[in-house]
């Protein structure tokens, strides 16, 4: 399960996005985030979808969540990434996240 900070800034990265034909790295896709809460519903204090842009790594793509993002501490969320590539394939993926207070000098 993924880990996000409570009242911290935290990067969101898509790693490996790749056309599911041949496997060629996909550059210039549109990339989003959104983080859910366990009703569903997005979660309040950032602005949604979350625009990734592209890393200076090939097929990766980045963004960072607002520390005003109004995370609890140990409550799950749904994370879910979406990408177009230029060819009009599109990937999500959804994964766990679990939101911690940073302990000190962690």
């Amino acid at each position: 399960m993924e880990r996000l900070y409570t009242d911290s800034n935290s990067t969101i990265m898509l790693k490996d996005v790749v056309e599911t034909i041949d496997g060629t790295v996909v550059t210039g896709a549109t990339v989003t985030f959104t983080l859910y809460d366990r009703d569903g519903l997005p979660v309040a204090g950032q602005g949604w979808p979350l625009s990734l842009i592209a890393t200076s790594t090939p097929g990766e793509y980045a963004g960072t969540l607002d520390d005003t993002i109004e995370l609890k501490h140990n409550w799950e969320y749904r994370g879910v990434c979406e990408a177009t590539s230029l060819s009009g394939q599109r990937l999500s993926i959804k994964c766990p996240m679990i939101a911690k207070d940073r302990e000190c000098c962690e």
